[in-house]
């Protein structure tokens, strides 16, 4: 049993992983599409 639980806390940690990176991507991609909006 707590092979699965550290298992479900392993997923969990690499879905906020990617989920965290995939936010700072955007974030940074809106960021370069706002500054090159200015043009």
């Amino acid at each position: 049993m707590l092979i699965l639980e550290w298992l479900i806390l392993g997923l969990l940690a690499i879905l906020y992983d990617i989920l965290s990176f995939c936010a700072v991507e955007n974030v940074r991609f809106a960021l370069d599409f706002s500054s090159f909006d200015g043009w």
